[in-house]
């Protein structure tokens, strides 16, 4: 797998923030509707009128691992064969490219991005 190649083509579909807001809602409630939650020790419920930054966090999510042209398991796969420095230049590209493709949502891939580079020092 070529990672530098993957970045110079690394491209993010835009699409209007509506429907953005509503396909990561869409998203979030099918991955996450009817699971046990550890931090609450409940079933998750659906919550339609999440936070802001909550809504923020989801739409990165979810443009990361749909609007952009690198399929989602690139990075993990990347990580299990021992190049976690190529997976992490592959992330934080992936990262950039949603913040300049959607400025809205800078300082959420910035915290991202941030507690990403937190794991890296552990």
């Amino acid at each position: 797998m070529n990672v530098p190649a993957l970045i110079n083509n690394l491209c993010v579909t835009v699409i209007a923030g509506h429907v953005l807001e509503a396909k990561a809602l869409e998203h979030h409630e099918r991955r996450t509707a009817g699971r046990f939650c550890r931090k609450t020790l409940s079933v998750h419920a659906v919550q339609r009128k999440p936070g802001a930054e909550f809504l923020a966090r989801l739409k990165v999510n979810y443009a990361r691992a749909n609007l952009t042209n690198c399929s989602p398991g690139t990075v993990a796969e990347l990580r299990l064969v021992g190049r976690c420095d190529e997976a992490n230049e592959l992330s934080e590209a992936i990262l950039k490219a949603i913040a300049t493709s959607y400025p809205e949502l800078v300082s959420e891939c910035a915290r991202q991005l941030q507690k990403q580079k937190l794991f890296q020092n552990l």
